[in-house]
């Protein structure tokens, strides 16, 4: 997709920031949105899939933790913690940032909620797509 970018093959596609990070700062490509509910840190000035109309177009990448059932809440809470903490750190914010990545943290509930109202817009835009 990068190659097809620059050499004007295509002229608009989708990328992680991670992978275009390089050019946008280089003049090389120009940020049209983001597929975010909230507009990024890393690129303030460009709006958001949402705020253009179409709010059910939002790719995130993320990362979560999980553990078998049973294990003991001692052990999740402490590992909620230094996930939170780690997720406030400034060398770690700046690291992920260097990538073209945010940091952010949710609790055990909120995470479950998170997942749910994901699944829920993929299987919308599934079964959307599946009756064109």
């Amino acid at each position: 997709m990068m190659i097809d970018l620059l050499n004007g093959s295509v002229v608009m596609g989708g990328l992680p920031l991670a992978a275009a990070k390089g050019m946008l700062e280089a003049g090389k490509l120009r940020a049209l949105a983001t597929a975010s509910e909230e507009r990024s840190k890393l690129l303030p000035m460009v709006p958001t899939t949402a705020e253009a109309g179409y709010p059910d177009t939002i790719v995130l990448s993320w990362y979560g933790l999980h553990a078998p059932t049973g294990t003991p809440a001692a052990m999740i809470e402490a590992v909620t913690e230094a996930a939170r903490a780690a997720s406030l750190d400034p060398d770690v914010q700046a690291i992920a940032a260097t990538a073209g990545g945010e940091t952010a943290f949710l609790g055990t509930k909120d995470f479950i909620q998170f997942l749910n109202r994901d699944l829920e817009r993929w299987e919308r835009t599934v079964t959307t797509l599946s009756k064109r």
